[in-house]
């Protein structure tokens, strides 16, 4: 991969990723708009996005302890504080609500940092019919020093970058009140379990809501068909967007001969 990504230009601090996907009408207009689409974690395929363990710690949940002993005629002990703990834990409402909440607080789009996973193509780009779009980031500081994609004004960074981790173990949702503790709740967006470390998955993370955000036209660097690829079709998207975005290089997935991998060409 390191010959193919040589082929572009390297800002400081640029950031290439790949996004898999179908090309349907509504793609190619937001290819042609300069646009990505930051969408709800609900609605991905992975069942457990959003899923968490509460903390026990009762520096966390002390508040909330004490209110709930005193709504409930309770002494505020050990005892009663595990029951509480116990009982938010394995609450359907409570952990619902708290998901509910996470999931309208932040929008997400998904890329990946491997563009020649036959597993990916088939499973997100129409089964090898689709394309992969090659994007070139740059990268700035922003909120609580993550990295992030700066707007189109350059003012401000309100996309921000997250590998996603894969772990045999649910990430731990905590209920302080203060900034530190929203960071670290946030990575409950990008936790996956290992059974999908495969997807090398990257997040963009925004308090945006659902939707299409412009990015910087010339951060679309290249677009890759799938081996299935019509060529016909090919040839008129490739005759087409070269007239719209002089600096794209278009390429195409092919199978290894000898192998069960996948390679790249340039068209």
């Amino acid at each position: 991969m390191t010959h193919f990504l040589d082929q572009f230009d390297h800002g400081e601090n640029s950031q290439y990723l790949f996004h898999y996907c179908k090309l349907d009408q509504r793609k190619f207009d937001s290819i042609l708009k300069s646009q990505i689409y930051l969408d709800d974690v609900r609605n991905f395929n992975d069942p457990y996005e959003l899923h968490y363990l509460h903390t026990a710690d009762s520096d966390d949940w002390a508040e909330q302890a004490k209110d709930y002993c005193k709504e409930n005629d309770l002494p505020y002990d050990q005892d009663t504080f595990q029951k509480f703990i116990d009982r938010i834990s394995s609450d359907p409402v409570e952990r619902e609500t708290a998901m509910i909440r996470m999931a309208e607080n932040y929008s997400v789009c998904c890329f990946s940092r491997e563009l020649l996973n036959p597993i990916m193509w088939a499973h997100y780009a129409d089964n090898h019919k689709g394309i992969c779009l090659i994007y070139g980031f740059d990268l700035g500081i922003g909120e609580g020093n993550l990295v992030g994609i700066p707007d189109l004004d350059g003012k401000q960074i309100s996309m921000f970058l997250d590998d996603v981790s894969y772990q045999d173990t649910f990430p731990v949702f905590s209920a302080k009140k203060d900034p530190n503790t929203e960071m670290k709740n946030r990575k409950i967006l990008s936790t996956k379990g290992k059974v999908w470390e495969y997807e090398k998955e990257v997040r963009i993370v925004s308090k945006r809501r659902p939707g299409l955000v412009s990015i910087k036209e010339k951060s679309l660097k290249g677009i890759c068909f799938g081996l299935r690829f019509p060529k016909l079709s090919i040839e008129m998207y490739v005759s087409f967007l070269q007239k719209r975005f002089s600096w794209l290089k278009f390429y195409q997935i092919e199978k290894e001969i000898k192998t069960y991998e996948i390679k790249v060409f340039q068209l």
